[in-house]
């Protein structure tokens, strides 16, 4: 593994935090005014992925990862972990909104800061993980 690997994953922590708070800002306003507007939790929430997936992909390929390769399969693999993130999202809000009786808008925003702890994680280890010379490798 190369020397360059820690100091890459914290700019690359750095930067997916930065696209996370734009991207996180954009998601969270669609929840409230899709959920103002009458829409169910559940649906916003799932909506919301499915835009975010497409929406935030080509960010965290290019900006977060510098991962320039063209590779359905690295497609497959970050709406996998998405997909999975998703189903997080929704066991989790239904959770804390339903056993906890927390507020459906407190609770999604808390959830945004641990959905995308592990969207990182699983992004950088399952998607855009880096070989032992520290080059990004996923197709």
């Amino acid at each position: 593994m190369s020397n360059r690997w820690p100091s890459q994953v914290v700019s690359e922590a750095i930067r997916f935090g930065v696209i996370g708070i734009k991207n996180n800002v954009i998601y969270y306003l669609l929840y409230v005014i899709l959920s103002l507007a009458g829409v169910g939790h559940g649906f916003a929430v799932s909506a919301i992925y499915v835009f975010g997936i497409l929406y935030s992909f080509l960010f965290n390929k290019r900006f977060v990862f510098r991962d320039h390769r063209h590779s359905w399969n690295l497609f497959a693999r970050y709406t996998l972990v998405y997909v999975l993130a998703w189903g997080l999202n929704l066991v989790s809000l239904r959770f804390l909104t339903v056993k906890v009786g927390l507020n459906h808008f407190l609770a999604q925003g808390l959830l945004i800061f641990a959905i995308s702890g592990v969207l990182f994680v699983s992004l950088k280890i399952f998607v855009f993980r880096p070989n032992e010379n520290g080059q990004v490798v996923g197709s």
